[in-house]
């Protein structure tokens, strides 16, 4: 069977598989076998996340508008919500402040930072929950959700004019010296200027994807953009966006069993999950239960991220929660 979506459901597994590598490194010796999946690099998988979202909303927006929003807000925020509550729990257990291995420190937010956060305001006006930095992304990527009905009636022009605007911007800071380049802890808006561009490119290039141009600069352009600060993002980065760029360009050729698809659509069903609600269970495993091993702070994190995808998503998606019809 075509296998498409299937394959982009295992990529976003191991997008957020690598994600939590990253973290992982936080709280075990840097030679552990998991913290090794590090080099694939955590910023190029987020990359990945916004080419393979761009993509799958155009798709979605191209059926038709009617219940566009709706869906998104259900799919994204009944997990954001609780994955905010959530990063609380490790610290209601631990004290106010948990440092781990590497010294690193995570703080119990703040009710300003909550609030803003609640309403994707980090990025913008807050910065994300110390104790769950990941969640930065969302509010770039709820943005570019807004803005699709409006994008899907621009011309092809202003979409690549705009693509380009991101990436100069992109480019522009990366040769800015500052004492922290990191994007996730800008405000101002920055993070949705800096990053746009991936979003876009799947997005135009879910409407042009039977031009070879567009498969060749879906690819070249983040490997370009990724060269400007590859050596402070891992030995991988570009393999981790090239492989991204590449399986959503072929996955529409590739046909897999149809067993081996519902695993990858399940696997994918869970990265949503998995990224949301891993750096609350590393923290909880570790300041709290005592684990300190990478594979018992992985397999709560995948613990976790069941428990909420059956408990939470699974439910409202199907317009039940804990038995009562919504």
């Amino acid at each position: 069977m075509n296998a498409q979506w299937s394959i982009l459901a295992g990529l976003r597994f191991f997008l957020a598989w690598v994600v939590v590598c990253h973290h992982l490194s936080h709280c075990v010796p840097s030679n552990d076998l998991l913290v090794s999946f590090q080099s694939f690099t955590g910023f190029s998988a987020v990359l990945g996340f916004l080419l393979i979202s761009g993509y799958s909303i155009a798709c979605s927006i191209s059926k038709g508008n009617t219940g566009f929003y709706r869906r998104r807000f259900m799919r994204v925020y009944p997990l954001y919500l609780v994955a905010i509550f959530v990063s609380f729990i490790p610290f209601l257990i631990a004290g106010n402040e948990i440092v781990v291995l590497d010294s690193t420190k995570y703080q119990q937010p703040t009710l300003i930072n909550l609030i803003g956060n609640l309403f994707f305001l980090q990025g913008f006006l807050v910065f994300p929950l110390g104790s769950n930095g990941v969640i930065w992304t969302l509010s770039v990527e709820v943005v570019c959700y807004l803005l699709a009905p409006l994008l899907v009636k621009l011309k092809p022009p202003v979409i690549l004019l705009l693509i380009a605007i991101s990436a100069g911007c992109y480019i522009a800071f990366s040769q800015i010296a500052l004492p922290n380049k990191d994007i996730a802890f800008l405000r101002y808006g920055l993070p949705l200027l800096l990053l746009s561009w991936a979003w876009l490119l799947g997005f135009f290039y879910f409407f042009h994807a039977k031009e070879p141009l567009a498969k060749v600069s879906i690819v070249l352009l983040g490997c370009f953009l990724l060269g400007f600060h590859g050596g402070n993002y891992g030995s991988l980065a570009s393999f981790t966006y090239v492989l991204s760029a590449l399986l959503l360009i072929y996955a529409t050729e590739i046909t897999l069993p149809q067993k081996l698809c519902k695993v990858l659509d399940y696997l994918g069903e869970l990265s949503y999950p998995l990224y949301l609600f891993h750096t609350p269970a590393i923290l909880l495993g570790y300041a709290a239960i005592g684990l300190k091993t990478s594979f018992s702070l992985m397999f709560l994190s995948l613990i976790f991220s069941a428990l909420f995808y059956h408990v939470i998503d699974l439910p409202i998606r199907h317009k039940r929660v804990l038995g009562f019809r919504l």
